[in-house]
C-alpha cells in the first residue's frame, strides 16, 4: 500500500463534489455553529 500524500482524498473534497455533482449553487452558514472548514474549502 501506498501511503503517498498525493493520494490522500479529504472529506471536504469529497463534499464539495458532491455539491458540484448535485448542482448545488448556493450554501448558506448556520448562525451559532462554524462551518469555517467549508468556506474555507470553497476559497480554494
Amino acid at each position: 500500500m501506498n501511503n503517498n500524500a498525493l493520494d490522500t482524498t479529504y472529506g471536504r473534497d469529497t463534499f464539495l463534489s458532491l455539491l458540484i455533482d448535485e448542482g448545488v449553487t448556493h450554501l448558506f452558514g448556520n448562525p451559532g455553529t462554524t462551518e469555517l472548514p467549508i468556506m474555507h474549502a470553497l476559497r480554494d
